[in-house]
């Protein structure tokens, strides 16, 4: 059971502290979503303007080290010397230093994340190819290795795009040409194809690809990728880095192959999310104006005004069609630019309630008593330990999460597999799904991999549990759907699952029970209970998508009687109601949730990041 529960999830990069205070933002995404925030153009660029793109190109390829062999050309590796088991950092690091070089090799130190300037120009300096003008642009692309736990990977996922767009602001008044102009714009599109080869090259320079040395303790990113789940008593894996704990003097050795295979991984492109964390009153109150304008132009002609849909006097057949559709009443765009909300960067997995308990705990005894978490052995003990008592205290998912709401599948004609109708929230239809009644955790994952190696996602283990749901009578009952002939009482149509991929703009919905439940699936004796694909997904927690209707503050006589009263109004008093509450990203504990709130999920804008791959059947 220790190794089922003990996700242990590549620990996104251990924080110190100093005084039982983190010395920076408790988690990489945190981290690099500060560095963001403050971006400036000219952070790492040159101390003087270039005057010719080929000045540019020199001020930064003067510091280029060739004095490496010919496969490590064009790669910069960064390690996160917290990661993984005491001791097994410094050896790698070694190993790194004198098969790279010492110009090449960053330690990511609390200096570095609190401003990763210095980060961002070594890899302009070392990764990145750069193209004279005239010539095209070669082929060859360079690597940046990320040695550490998951949270090391996304954060330099997101060094990589602001190194990215400083170079793009750097170059941009050399492309005098409208169509180097028209190729960069495509670049940048936030529905980029997947495949690779239609990511448009900028003309002066090329991005380097994103490779693991997995030196976490779960490292799903690096297994899903072919990369490895990292140390083990064997050699198995990327390489065999589990020899690195007893046979240093074969470090060298092994780093260097794996370096090796890394570089010549093919590359692909990799869907990466943002998870918003917003609370109810905040949606309510950036409404779209024109919704509100039809809502009362609605009124003048008779219609039932938002407090009257609640009404037990109107007239049901006059509610709309999907209660799902509320949210195209929002103006996310505007609740994400308000302030008001948390938004975290996704790669790996997002889960609410028992699962996301455990994490916490777990995390809170690892910060307490370090000594205690140094190895993976020990995690996993802990992780047990911590396993039994979430799943004495946790309660059942699906009257806290009444219902989870996502874009409405149109079957393709080729196996019935779910595809999204549209791109954005304001015009696409939505259908509100009921979790299943054993729910004690809810988990979106964008991997293969989740819990330290389980694959819970199994598309051949039967269909999905597709329940669309709306409110009537006080009541979540299934919904139905009319006909075009008009006849009501058909099922909404049931999507085929599809196998995980890396780069198809989906993630995978699915819930799981308890501790029994996450001990079979570790011995791989059952599967995740599996909900749908999609790439856009608002959770309703404490609350429904009727509440959109009212004014900011105010909610639905459903969510006041079953909602608030039940749940809410004891979040400070019953431990199992705050447990249930709790959220983690990427392995990383995220502030629990204190009120109602909506969990809207999408794509990360910007060009995808381009990562390398050994395992061509999480490719599409």
């Amino acid at each position: 059971m220790a190794h089922t529960i003990a996700s242990c999830r590549g620990r996104a990069t251990d924080v110190p502290t100093e005084d039982g205070v983190p010395s920076i933002p408790a988690t990489p995404g945190q981290l690099a979503a500060k560095t963001a925030r403050r971006f400036d153009g000219a952070a790492s660029a040159p101390d003087l303007p270039a005057q010719s793109p080929e000045q540019l190109i020199d001020q930064y390829g003067r510091y280029y080290d060739s004095d490496v062999e010919t496969s490590y050309h064009y790669m910069a590796a960064f390690i996160n010397l917290d990661s993984g088991e005491t001791g097994i950092g410094q050896a790698v690091l070694d190993s790194l230093r004198d098969v790279l070089g010492a110009k090449r090799v960053m330690v990511l130190c609390g200096e570095v994340f609190t401003n990763p300037a210095s980060l961002r120009l070594l890899i302009k300096q070392q990764a990145v190819i750069y193209h004279s003008p005239g010539r095209s642009p070669r082929q060859r692309r360079g690597t940046v290795v990320a040695a550490g736990g998951d949270g090391t990977v996304s954060f330099l996922m997101t060094q990589l795009d602001l190194v990215r767009r400083e170079l793009e602001a750097e170059f941009q008044p050399f492309l005098i040409s409208s169509r180097q102009e028209v190729q960069l714009n495509s670049d940048n599109s936030v529905f980029s194809t997947s495949s690779v080869c239609d990511v448009t090259l900028h003309p002066y320079f090329t991005m380097p690809a994103l490779a693991p040395l997995p030196l976490g303790t779960g490292n799903d990113y690096s297994n899903c990728v072919g990369f490895g789940c990292g140390f083990s008593p064997i050699a198995k894996g990327w390489c065999g880095l589990g020899a690195l704990c007893k046979c240093s003097g074969d470090a060298d050795a092994q780093v260097a192959v794996a370096l090796s295979d890394a570089a010549k991984a093919p590359c692909v492109s990799f869907d990466r999310w943002e998870a918003s964390l917003v609370p109810l009153r905040v949606a309510q109150a950036a409404v779209l104006s024109e919704s509100s304008q039809a809502a009362a132009e609605a009124a003048q002609r008779g219609a039932p005004s938002a407090l009257a849909l609640h009404s037990p006097l109107w007239n049901r057949s006059a509610r709309p069609r999907s209660v799902a559709d509320a949210v195209r009443n929002v103006d996310w765009a505007k609740v994400h630019a308000s302030g008001q909300c948390v938004t975290h960067g996704l790669i790996n997995y997002l889960s609410v309630g028992f699962d996301a308990y455990v994490v916490k705990e777990f995390d809170s005894a690892r910060r307490a008593h370090p000594a205690v978490c140094s190895t993976r052995a020990q995690n996993k003990a802990v992780y047990g330990v911590m396993g039994i008592r979430g799943a004495l205290k946790c309660k059942k998912l699906c009257n806290i999460i009444p219902m989870v709401c996502v874009p409405r599948p149109k079957l393709s004609r080729v196996g019935g597999g779910a595809v999204a109708t549209s791109r954005m929230s304001s015009t696409r239809d939505f259908v509100a799904l009921q979790l299943p009644s054993m729910t004690k955790a809810l988990v979106l994952t964008n991997v293969n991999c989740y819990s330290a190696g389980t694959h819970p996602w199994n598309p051949q283990s039967g269909e999905l549990y597709y329940r669309p749901v709306t409110i009537r009578n006080g009541k979540v009952r299934p919904s139905v759907r009319t006909t075009t002939s008009g006849a009501a009482g058909a099922t909404l149509p049931i999507p085929t699952p599809r196998p995980v991929t890396i780069n198809d703009g989906a993630f995978e919905l699915q819930a799981m029970g308890g501790v029994l439940h996450y001990t079979s699936l570790g011995i791989g004796l059952s599967n995740s209970t599996k909900l749908v694909q999609t790439d856009e997904m608002f959770v309703f927690v404490l609350c429904t998508p009727n509440d959109l209707h009212f004014p900011s503050g105010q909610c639905s006589t459903y969510t006041k009687l079953y909602m608030k009263d039940k749940y809410e109004s004891r979040i400070e008093s019953d431990g199992g109601v705050r447990a249930s509450l709790n959220v983690q990203i990427d392995g990383e504990p995220m502030t629990r949730i204190a009120e109602s709130t909506i969990i809207h999920v999408r794509r990360q804008p910007g060009a995808r990041v381009l990562i390398r791959c050994r395992s061509p059947s999480v490719v599409q």
